[in-house]
């Protein structure tokens, strides 16, 4: 089993669908200077899906619920700020506080998933 991820570089592409569906585009501003990158996730060379996730001060980051939705996890019993997953080796417990929003979406660190 092979999992590749292929970065690209795409300022502004947070306009990519306003600029291709007419409508008119303006700048958000932004808390951060986090840089969005295409990604392509490939798993045994195949393209399976593609991505917006950001880069921020050495730091990937991606969007939580398509992660979620792609892993298969479902919140159980939510405590707080505190998310529970069942999985088939346990209980996964993830405290939300750790997100962060990138243009509008909530993100997960790749730090927070080892």
């Amino acid at each position: 089993m092979l999992l590749t991820l292929i970065l690209l570089t795409i300022p502004g592409a947070h306009a990519l669908s306003a600029a291709d569906s007419g409508q008119k585009i303006e700048k958000a501003p932004t808390a951060s200077r986090a840089e969005p990158l295409l990604v392509g996730i490939y798993y045994n060379n195949t393209l399976m899906d593609e991505s917006i996730i950001y880069l921020e001060e050495n730091e990937y980051w991606i969007p939580f619920e398509p992660f979620l939705n792609r892993a298969g996890l479902n919140e159980e019993n939510p405590q707080g700020t505190v998310a529970s997953y069942s999985t088939n080796l346990g209980i996964l417990s993830y405290d939300t506080t750790g997100l962060k929003e990138f243009e509008g979406e909530e993100c997960i660190s790749f730090k927070d998933l080892k």
